[in-house]
């Protein structure tokens, strides 16, 4: 649940790692340089409710995966 601006989604990875997010329909929403996600797109507009997926990508290249449900208060 997003109440606020400043609230972040943190993604549990051990290592350093880098985040894309994708909607369901496959179009890229945010790419971060760490594993943390503020419900923004990159034009730093708010995205809307909705399920998202995304892909942590970490230093050793191993690759996560999984998917999110975005709720906006």
């Amino acid at each position: 649940v997003v109440a606020s601006s400043d609230d972040l989604l943190s993604f549990n990875y051990a290592l350093s790692a880098g985040l894309r997010v994708f909607t369901v329909a496959g179009e890229l929403v945010a790419k971060r340089p760490e594993p943390l996600w503020d419900g923004h797109n990159d034009a730093g507009k708010a995205v809307a409710s909705g399920v998202y997926f995304w892909v942590l990508t970490g230093e050793d290249g191993e690759i996560g995966r999984g998917k999110i449900l975005l709720i906006r208060k």
